[in-house]
C-alpha cells in the first residue's frame, strides 16, 4: 500500500513538474484507457489526465472533454474537469471558460471549471479577463445565493502578484463593490494580492539573480 501511494505521489509531482519520462508514463497509461480501455490506478486519475490534456494531442482533450459530458460519475465529473484545465492552448482554454455560460457545463460545476483555468500558470490571466468581462453575468448567475462567485473571485485573483495587475483588479472591484455572495472575498482577494505584490518587490534581486545562476 505505502509503495503504491509512493508511485502515484512521484508520478503526480513529476507530471507536475514536467518531467519528461513521467509525462511519458502518463500519456502511454492514457492511450491504453482510451484505445484499449485499459483500466489503472484510480489514484493517477488526475495526473493521467492532466498530462494528457496538456501534452497530447487536442484530440486527447476533445475525449476528455466528451466523457465529462456522457459520464454520471460525479467523481469521474470532477477529476476530469480538473483535468481539462491543465491545457496549454490558449484557444481551448478560451473555449473551455465560454462552456461555462453555454449549459455544457453544470451550475455548480462552473467554479472548478474557472479555478482548473485560474491554476494553470498560462490560463491565469485568460481566466482572470473572463471573469472581469462577464461579471454581470457571473453576479446574475451565482452572486445572490452561492458561495461559488466567492471562490470564483479567490481563484481568479490568487496569482496576481505585478504592480500593474493589482491596480488593474482594484479599480475594477472599486467599480464593481457589489458582488453578492462574493462581496466579503473582494477584500480577501486585495488583501493577499498585495501581499504577493510586496513578496514579488522584495524578493525578486534574489529570484533573478538565482535564476540566471542556474543558466549557468
Amino acid at each position: 500500500m505505502c509503495q503504491r501511494f509512493l508511485r502515484v505521489s512521484v508520478l503526480s509531482l513529476a507530471v507536475e513538474l514536467g518531467h519528461e519520462s513521467a509525462i511519458a508514463e502518463a500519456i502511454d497509461i492514457f492511450n491504453d484507457w482510451k484505445n484499449n480501455n485499459m483500466s489503472f490506478d484510480v489514484n493517477l486519475k488526475y495526473p493521467v489526465y492532466c498530462a494528457a490534456a496538456r501534452n497530447g494531442f487536442e484530440s486527447d482533450w476533445e475525449f476528455l472533454w466528451d466523457r465529462y459530458q456522457k459520464t454520471k460519475v460525479v467523481s469521474e465529473k470532477t477529476v476530469i474537469m480538473s483535468a481539462l484545465g491543465c491545457t496549454r492552448d490558449i484557444s481551448i482554454i478560451n473555449r473551455y471558460l465560454d462552456s461555462v455560460f453555454d449549459d455544457s457545463v453544470r451550475l455548480q460545476d462552473i467554479g472548478q471549471v474557472i479555478g482548473s483555468v485560474a491554476a494553470n500558470p498560462i490560463g491565469a490571466r485568460p481566466a482572470w479577463l473572463f471573469l472581469m468581462e462577464n461579471w454581470d453575468t457571473f453576479l446574475q448567475k451565482l452572486g445572490s445565493t452561492s458561495f461559488s462567485f466567492g471562490n470564483i473571485i479567490s481563484s481568479c485573483t490568487s496569482s496576481i502578484a505585478s504592480n500593474i495587475e493589482y491596480r488593474e483588479a482594484k479599480q475594477f472591484f472599486d467599480d464593481h463593490s457589489d458582488a453578492g455572495s462574493g462581496t466579503r472575498e473582494i477584500s480577501k482577494a486585495l488583501e493577499k494580492m498585495e501581499i504577493n505584490v510586496n513578496w514579488l518587490t522584495k524578493n525578486k534581486r534574489t529570484i533573478r539573480e538565482w535564476f540566471f545562476s542556474q543558466m549557468n
